[in-house]
């Protein structure tokens, strides 16, 4: 008959490694929701700010020349940052849901990590090289942040006292917001790939260690059988 204590310490050495992959995994995608947060927010307010200082025909936008601009950069980064927030809140909602019970099915597991990453680096990596090239492109075209990277600290020929809304006193901030923006997408795909090495490993780690106590198990049941035969056969014996 098996030991009971044997059995235990075989459980705990099989689940140890797959648990604590399974907290990184967890934590790093927690992080990637905080960045998309911080993402669309940054983004989003540079936009909302580019939006009404151009309706007020701020002269620092050129109102004359209003195809100057090219604000898809800015909105990609607002639609990826909210695609990689809803992707990773559900991969932490399944996880976290008693219902799904992923802790114990590692493969199951596995797939629902590769369903919130795979999609997430694809989007991320498209939206950073997408944001660098406009960027690049500042020749014949600026983008929110070329433009307020550029003018933030220019000042008025005259020191006269004008609204903040005509005039470049926020393009500090924004300049700053939107290459946050922009690197805090960087982070997120940097993230996003190494939450893929991990679930991998994490799923690759389950089935060794599964493979290592099946054959703890049959070594085990062997050597229970080999000891009862070695009891019958005193016994007839006697």
């Amino acid at each position: 008959m098996r030991s009971p204590i044997s059995h235990s310490s075989s459980q705990t050495y099989v689940t140890q490694p797959y648990g604590r992959l399974r907290m990184v995994l967890l934590a790093i995608s927690a992080l990637c929701f905080v960045f998309s947060i911080a993402v669309v927010g940054t983004a989003g307010h540079t936009l909302q700010v580019f939006n009404r200082q151009t309706a007020m025909q701020n002269p620092w936008w050129l109102p004359l020349w209003p195809g100057h601009f090219d604000t898809h950069g800015t909105s990609v980064l607002i639609g990826v940052g909210a695609a990689v927030l809803v992707f990773n809140g559900l991969y932490l909602l399944v996880t976290f849901v008693p219902r799904f019970n992923l802790k114990n099915h590692p493969t199951l597991s596995a797939l629902a990590a590769f369903a919130a990453t795979l999609p997430s680096i694809l989007l991320s990596l498209v939206a950073v090289v997408y944001v660098h090239v406009l960027n690049q492109n500042s020749e014949s075209s600026d983008t929110i942040q070329t433009w307020t990277c550029r003018f933030k600290n220019s000042q008025p020929a005259a020191n006269l006292s004008i609204p903040t809304d005509m005039s470049n006193e926020l393009f500090s901030n924004l300049c700053t917001e939107s290459k946050f923006a922009l690197y805090a997408t960087l982070v997120v795909l940097i993230l996003q790939i190494i939450m893929v090495g991990l679930a991998v490993a994490a799923w690759i780690s389950e089935k060794v260690v599964a493979r290592k106590e099946k054959k703890m198990q049959e070594n085990s049941y062997g050597m229970d059988y080999t000891k009862n035969a070695d009891v019958s056969v005193r016994e007839t014996s006697l």
